[in-house]
């Protein structure tokens, strides 16, 4: 009798250890946005290189870079952008603050520094390419959709979390 009770308490002991080590094995869905970005307008022209990260229980987005037209650019000041942003340097500078993820969609707001204006947005990855950022910014019920490039060559995703 004691040997059947020891092999039952040591199969559902193994059984619990192996059903813990898969649950925390698994990776955390909203992980998969963090690292480093090319932006892409509407028609897929690199804009500029982001980092997104996680800061305060939410995520941030930070231009690193900028690319294609805007290469030629030292730092310029995000002239006639809302409150905050205004004549800040673009690059280092927060496009995207305290968005958060709902139900696998990340929601929140957006700066086109370009454009000088803030703007709600969307960003999921994409379901058939993990490497590809589909971002939407809305102006009431109109929208405008880019996807985002994963930078290949970025650092590991924990080095993106920025404190």
């Amino acid at each position: 009798m004691t040997k059947r009770l020891f092999f039952f308490v040591f199969a559902a002991s193994v059984w619990m250890l192996s059903l813990c080590f898969t649950v925390a094995a698994r990776p955390d869905p909203q992980d998969a946005i963090l690292g480093k970005w090319t932006t892409c307008d509407k028609h897929g022209n690199p804009q500029s290189e982001v980092i997104i990260y996680r800061a305060d229980g939410a995520f941030n987005c930070k231009i690193t870079k900028l690319l294609g037209e805007f290469s030629g650019y030292d730092s310029p000041l995000c002239a006639g952008c809302p409150g905050e942003y205004e004549d800040m340097p673009v690059i280092g500078m927060d496009i995207a603050k305290g968005f958060r993820y709902e139900n696998g969609i990340f929601k929140g707001k957006i700066l086109s520094p370009d454009r000088a204006k803030l703007f709600r947005m969307t960003m999921e990855i994409d379901e058939n390419d993990p490497h590809i950022l589909i971002v939407k910014g809305y102006v009431g019920p109109f929208s405008e959709t880019q996807k985002w490039k994963r930078v290949r060559d970025s650092k590991d995703v924990k080095d993106t979390i920025i404190k």
